[in-house]
């Protein structure tokens, strides 16, 4: 090593630092302005020096407590400032701002009051996240949106007054708006395209009920209204064929995923209405459809309350009844069944005192009224010559002012009839003859007038 030599440069220009050619190995060169040492520095260790280095890169203002640094520094190991100010955890590479002993990559602590991170521009117009005891907060200082971006571009805005704006879907979680105050209403689009509370629909999804002007729904379709013409059903329909709108019910025994077949006694359809009648609600009128006894035939009922205790279609309680058990017979007030075909010409219904009605030929018959404006024959009644063999007839001819009353025996043999005047009693002149005839197994009884004047029979008969 060769013996030391110590040379002294010296500047008083601020900022100024020696260049290479200035110094050579061993000299030193001072700035007494900025308080800076400079050397030259061999820096690859082979006697040739390559660079010039700051002796004193560390300054302090005299008297005043600060340092400085000019340069790069390369700390190994923690970095400390203040126990726990500002910690650098060099092991696990995390900054910790308020405590020295970060979990996170950076992670601000405030001990008894909200922990807050805040974005500053010179303007004023600031950005910040606050971490609460009870809550998270990001927003803005002034009236600045604040905006959520996916790839750099904004899809979340909130604006002025907590104004939510997206521009994609929202899926999942939950999501509430302080403006919504009623449980189960809709979310509808107002005016200006807002998002408003409405409850014309609501919504119970814990038992998967919907309701139309009614929040708390009973049932699955719970409609309220207050008022006329406020809880009417319409369907309308347009179309250029025989189509109609249509209100279909299905019933099935089992599940939607494994439906089975009905069977005997299930109702297939229910339309009950109530009234309430000051203390509860009753049925007061029902109809059904239900398959009685047999699966595959089925019943429609119709009840209604006829003592203030409700209504029941069920089995035989109702009013009106159409039974498919019997060919779709129809019952009244279970105390008449008619039959399900016609019966003959002139016959009539009869009752077996049980209920049961049923066609036979009217043995003992009410006034029947004839009118005829010519002389030509009027048939003024009929009766199977095949169920009764004879009959006794009163027949009353009106003409104006004219009357007759007359009786008239009849009988048949099976071919011919044979018939008498028992009787005749006139106000007048003669109004009218009668005869009678067998024809394919009917017998025919007429009269016959004598004038074209607007004749009136009226016939009274017994069939024997």
């Amino acid at each position: 090593m060769s013996s030391p030599q110590v040379r002294l440069k010296k500047s008083a220009v601020t900022g100024k630092a020696p260049l290479l050619d200035d110094l050579s190995l061993g000299e030193l060169a001072i700035n007494y302005y900025d308080g800076s040492l400079y050397t030259k520095q061999d820096t690859g260790g082979v006697g040739i020096a390559t660079t010039i280095t700051n002796l004193t890169p560390w300054q302090e203002t005299y008297g005043g407590g600060s340092l400085s640094y000019t340069g790069d520094i390369n700390l190994t190991g923690n970095l400390a400032v203040d126990a726990s100010t500002l910690f650098v955890n060099a092991t696990n590479n995390r900054i910790g701002i308020g405590t020295d002993n970060p979990a996170y990559q950076v992670e601000i602590e405030n001990t008894g009051a909200n922990a807050l991170l805040v974005l500053d521009r010179t303007d004023g117009a600031s950005t910040f996240i606050e971490g609460g005891g009870t809550a998270s907060v990001l927003g803005s200082v002034g009236a600045n949106d604040v905006k959520i971006a996916y790839n750099s571009v904004p899809v979340v805005t909130i604006g002025s007054g907590g104004d939510v704006t997206t521009s994609g879907d929202i899926t999942g979680g939950t999501l509430r708006a302080d403006n919504f105050t009623t449980e189960n209403a809709f979310a509808i689009v107002g005016s200006d395209n807002n998002l408003i509370q409405n409850t014309t629909l609501s919504v119970d999804p814990a038992s998967n009920y919907l309701g139309i002007n009614q929040t708390s729904p009973e049932v699955t379709l719970h409609m309220t209204g207050e008022g006329a013409q406020t809880a009417q059903i319409r369907m309308e329909q347009y179309n250029d064929s025989a189509d109609a709108p249509d209100l279909r019910t299905r019933r099935y025994r089992g599940t939607i995923a494994s439906p089975s077949a009905v069977q005997a006694g299930d109702y297939l359809y229910r339309s009950n209405h109530e009234y309430y009648n000051g203390t509860s609600l009753l049925v007061g009128g029902a109809f059904a459809f239900d398959n009685t006894n047999n699966a595959n035939r089925t019943q429609f009922s119709v009840a209604v309350d006829v003592d203030g205790t409700g209504a029941n279609p069920q089995g035989n309680n109702g009013q009106f009844k159409i039974d498919g058990n019997d060919n779709g017979a129809i019952t009244f007030n279970n105390a008449y069944k008619f039959p399900t075909s016609d019966g003959s010409a002139n016959q009539v219904l009869k009752t077996d005192g049980n209920g049961q009605l049923s066609f036979s030929d009217n043995v003992s018959a009410g006034p029947g009224v004839t009118t005829s404006n010519s002389t030509n024959r009027v048939g003024i009644d009929s009766f199977q010559a095949s169920t009764y063999q004879s009959a006794i007839y009163n027949v009353q001819a009106v003409q104006g002012v004219d009357v007759d009353l007359t009786t008239i025996n009849l009988v048949h043999n099976g071919s011919q009839t044979y018939q008498t005047e028992y009787a005749t009693i006139r106000t007048g002149g003669q109004i009218a003859t009668y005869s009678s005839e067998y024809e394919s197994g009917v017998i025919q009884f007429y009269a016959h007038p004598v004038s074209s004047t607007s004749t009136t029979f009226k016939v009274d008969r017994t069939l024997i």
